[in-house]
């Protein structure tokens, strides 16, 4: 059972209790929140919560925001991100921990241990503690180590720390030193300068050939630390493995070996109680890592750099500042604000040096103030990296030049980078959202011209080097070659969407840089997804897998996975009903494709309407229900905006809100993704949702507190002002917009961004609405540009059976999906054995409607079985391939 975590406080149950309404009550507090760093949790994720949705993965560590260093416990049992909130035992204190990421081995590189006594495998050694004794803050961490007694404290600078351990009275006060991280794989040297009582190490992530890195590929990197300490040493050594050499200064080896090297440092805490110890931390080199800490920590104290570090957080936390709310509300509020800016992480170092992708230490250019690196780039493009534009387009420019400098060390863009690595890790070519999003949203001080090029090389070759292949054979767009040659990837419809949402982003972001020509080119092969799309599965409109011969599956559009599996064939992480909703640049075209508003609407409520005994919005990905762990479900909730039922979508929103996050160590719904998720409960509070990246329009819906602030560094603020939002689920029934009447369930890019700042006021009722938003004129805007009249299909889809001399009857159809109407020609080709009552024809297609014609299929009486192809070709079409159905003939009088 998980406890409720409010703010540096460990509360029992008793007071957990005194702060939940009783019946009938309100939590509801007044005035604005002007301490926002009293409601951050970093304990929050660090739980299981169970199921597919597993833990968050977030550690309580020390970090500020986008901060290279981020000091904190490794637990014995652990997360990916190095701490688990049951364990019972500290193997260290690491460098850095990636928050909320999905897969091991990057990161919890170094680490330090306080201990007492005797030396005996200091490689294994343990310090058992509890959460109950720890406290996490942002950019502080304290607890006790209960084996040794030790009270450990540290706060952190962007490249260093400053640590306090407080032994008890004794001549063998230890601190543990490894140059290794918790992958297997790792290794490293150490070296020990008792004059300057100063240790310096580095550390590989990934000593092996070939896989063992992040999600297992084959990425390494290096990490250096420099620490030094105001006590003098009374002893010291190193170790290798399990062998300890007293009196030694350096040591190397590796964990693969089972010679991991570290060193030990010895005491006397007899009089004074507190070691003092500072650190460094570089990607380039051991002097670097001094650098950084002389330029950043030099003799700061742990109270002054905690204060800064408080400060720090104050200020960008209260550029989102809320009125209203409950402390639970309040603490899942800023908590998640707090873990979307943690990634990505500074990677340049005080001078402005980093190795780059070439594996060559690289100088910051002109205008760029860092250097960034580990981009969770499939996740964080849907939320977090509009999130970080809108709130300091400054930095979030500099990420997108990072990206871009990646691109030109390297060969290509990223999808996944860690340290100066390419992985090739999760679907799709994500830094094309995230770099679109950034100049979209504000952050234009970046070389805009190299990043389109790069996004462009990207869309038009994939892969990298002269032979397609990059760094540790890596591939910007893996099926590339397929997408452009069918206008699909054959048997990947999840792909499919995603190189269509990035070929989008690249449409909009050349359209803001003048280059209509591509914004023409790229929004027509962001169209593609019609290509995926069947809309006369068993079961109804479908995103399908389909082959190269152009030919869908027969049968229902979902069909469940096999035991053990995690997904459907064909859909990174999901299933078919999950990936039918991810069209976010023409969610009208998607309406128009599963029938129109009333069929759109109907497939939503039954999408979001978990079966009976199952916990809402957490089905898993076998399931054909919602799933919110997962990012390409993220904008499902704010799709009824396009379908005339944005009361659905408020309501839908704040059951996320409210079911799906607590203040609890098991309180987020997945794995964060370095703020991904997060960044979606940040948005879903505001009332606002950036559904299309690559533009600044947002989707509308009711914030979770009576009055946000968005206050841009400008001084522009964004303002939603609706009066009970906090009070329970609250809908819509008028609005206006800088006083302006507003019937629209969104707002245009012109108002988000408006250098006036925007306030908008919001009518609510404890009832919905069903009628306001609901013209047609008031939905959201597609980019329908290059779209096709309709989708062609047949019914049955995939497979006819006939019998050898008789008949079978299919309909040819085209199902219209663009905002007017029009004639679509089709056209047959029946192989020998079969012939056709008619072979071609013309169909008048309406929008979201359904033009067919039945045609006889006959099988000669000598035609023998077996399966035979009859392509089917549409004048409306995204793909050279025909929709392919396969005839089965069967001998005369067969069942």
């Amino acid at each position: 059972m998980r406890k409720l975590l409010i703010p540096s406080l460990f509360l029992s149950g008793v007071a957990v209790a005194a702060l939940l309404p009783a019946a009938g009550a309100s939590l509801r507090m007044p005035g604005e929140v002007t301490d926002p760093v009293r409601y951050v949790n970093p304990h929050i994720g660090t739980g299981d919560a169970g199921g597919d949705v597993g833990t968050g993965n977030t550690s309580p560590a020390a970090a500020l925001p986008f901060g290279m260093i981020q000091l904190g416990p490794d637990t014995d049992g652990r997360t990916a991100a190095g701490y688990l909130d049951t364990a019972d035992a500290i193997t260290g204190f690491s460098l850095n921990h990636l928050s909320g990421m999905g897969c091991d081995y990057v990161g919890n590189d170094g680490g330090f241990l306080p201990v007492v006594g005797e030396l005996s495998k200091p490689e294994q050694a343990r310090e058992e503690f509890s959460q109950d004794d720890s406290v996490a803050a942002p950019g502080y961490y304290a607890t006790t180590l209960r084996t040794s007694g030790v009270a450990a404290a540290m706060a952190v600078t962007r490249r260093g720390a400053v640590s306090e351990f407080s032994y008890p009275g004794t001549d063998a006060a230890r601190m543990l030193v490894r140059a290794s991280s918790l992958n297997t794989g790792s290794g490293g040297s150490i070296s020990i300068d008792p004059t300057r009582r100063q240790v310096t190490a580095a550390i590989v992530n990934n000593t092996r050939e070939g896989a063992g890195g992040f999600c297992d590929k084959p990425n390494t990197y290096t990490v250096y630390l420099a620490a030094r300490f105001d006590e003098a040493f009374t002893g010291y050594g190193t170790w290798r493995g399990d062998a300890v050499s007293a009196g030694s200064t350096s040591a190397e080896g590796s964990r693969p070996a089972g010679t991991a090297a570290g060193g030990y440092l010895t005491f006397d805490t007899r009089e004074a109680r507190t070691v003092h110890m500072r650190v460094g931390m570089s990607y380039v080199s051991a002097a670097a890592a001094v650098a950084n800490l002389d330029a950043e920590v030099g003799t700061r104290t742990l109270a002054e750099v905690r204060a800064a570090a408080s400060t720090t957080w104050t200020d960008l936390l209260h550029r989102v500042r809320v009125t209203g709310g409950n402390e639970i509300q309040r603490t899942n509020f800023y908590t998640a604000l707090y873990h979307a800016t943690l990634a990505p992480n500074l990677f340049s170092d005080a001078d402005g040096r980093y190795p780059g992708m070439d594996q060559q230490v690289h100088q910051l250019g002109e205008g760029q103030a860092a250097q960034y690196t580990n981009y969770s780039g499939w996740d964080t493009y849907r939320s977090q990296a509009a999130l970080v534009a809108l709130l300091d387009p400054v930095v979030a420019a500099d990420q997108a030049q990072s990206l871009v400098n990646m691109a030109e060390q390297g060969g290509f863009l990223p999808k996944w980078p860690v340290a100066n690595g390419y992985t090739q890790v999760m679907a799709g070519d994500p830094a094309d959202n995230i770099i679109a999003a950034t100049y979209a949203f504000g952050g234009r001080t970046f070389d805009t011209g190299a990043a389109l090029a790069a996004m462009l090389k990207g869309a038009e070759h994939g892969g990298g080097g002269a032979d397609g292949v990059g760094q540790w054979g890596y591939v910007e767009r893996e099926a590339n070659a397929e997408y452009l040659s069918y206008g699909y990837v054959p048997g990947n419809p999840s792909l499919t969407l995603e190189y269509a949402a990035n070929d989008a982003a690249i449409a909009q972001f050349a359209k803001a840089l003048g280059r209509t020509d591509l914004y023409q080119t790229y929004l027509s092969r962001a169209q593609n997804w019609q290509n995926v799309v069947n809309p006369y599965t068993a079961t109804g409109p479908y995103v399908q897998q389909r082959d190269g011969g152009g030919g869908f599956p027969p049968g229902p559009g979902f069909q469940p996975p096999g035991d053990g599996a995690f997904g459907q064939p064909g859909f990174n992480e999901g299933n078919a009903t999950q990936y039918t909703f991810m069209v976010t640049h023409n969610p009208a075209g998607l309406v128009a494709a599963l029938g129109g508003d009333a069929a759109a609407t109907a497939r939503l409520d039954a999408f979001f309407d978990a079966p009976a005994g199952e916990r809402w919005g957490m089905a898993g990905p076998n399931a054909p229900y919602y799933w919110f762990g997962n990012e390409p479900t993220f904008g499902h909730p704010w799709l009824y905006n396009y379908t005339g039922a944005p009361w659905k979508t408020q309501r839908t929103v704040r059951a996320v809100l409210d079911r799906l996050f607590t203040p609890a160590s098991n309180g987020l719904p997945g794995n964060d993704d370095l703020g991904a998720v997060s960044a979606w409960y940040v948005w879903g509070a505001l009332g606002l949702y950036p559904l299309n990246p690559g533009t600044a329009d947002l989707q509308l819906a009711v914030p979770l507190f009576p009055h946000v602030e968005v206050v841009r560094p400008d001084g522009a603020v964004l303002a939603v002002d609706a009066p009970g939002a906090d009070a329970g689920p609250r809908y819509i029934t008028g609005a206006t917009v800088d006083g302006e009447r507003w019937s629209r369930p969104w707002l245009p890019a012109a108002k988000v961004t408006a250098e006036a700042g925007t306030t908008v006021r919001l009518a609510l009722s404890a009832t919905p609405d069903t009628s306001w938003g609901t013209a047609p004129g008031d939905r959201p805007p597609s980019d329908r540009t290059g779209e096709a009249a309709g989708i062609g299909y047949t019914s049955p889809a995939g497979e006819l059976v006939v019998p050898a001399g008789g008949t079978g009857t299919v309909r040819i159809g085209v199902r219209g999906t663009a905002a007017d109407p029009a004639t679509v020609s089709w056209s047959a080709t029946a192989p020998t054995g079969l012939t056709l009552s008619t072979t071609s024809g013309s169909l008048a297609v309406e929008p979201a409607r359904d033009a067919a014609v039945d045609v006889t299929v006959s099988a000669g009486p000598d035609t023998p079985a077996g399966s035979f192809d009859l392509p089917v070709r549409f004048s409306a079409s995204h793909s050279p391939q025909p929709v392919l159905l396969r005839v089965t003939v069967v001998p005369a009088g067969s069942g």
